[in-house]
């Protein structure tokens, strides 16, 4: 132990107390669409194109969009 200790490792038993948070999970839920097979490619596309890493991201774009337009109309 001295030997590993001498080049930088330490015992976890001596560790700084360094506390993470851990992250509260969201609720989440699962769907299932089915539709014509072009509208579910250009989703596809649009959510690549966007980055997006979860399909989640771009149904969270069209919520934006949609509110957004709400508000402007009231």
């Amino acid at each position: 132990m001295d030997r590993a200790e001498a080049v930088g490792f330490i015992n976890r038993g001596q560790g700084r107390g360094v506390t993470r948070r851990t992250r509260v999970a969201q609720p989440t839920a699962s769907v299932f669409v089915k539709g014509p097979e072009e509208l579910i490619e250009w989703f596809i596309a649009y959510t690549d194109a966007q980055g997006h890493q979860a399909y989640w991201k771009s149904i969270e774009d069209l919520r934006d969009l949609v509110e957004g337009e709400k508000r402007k109309s009231r």
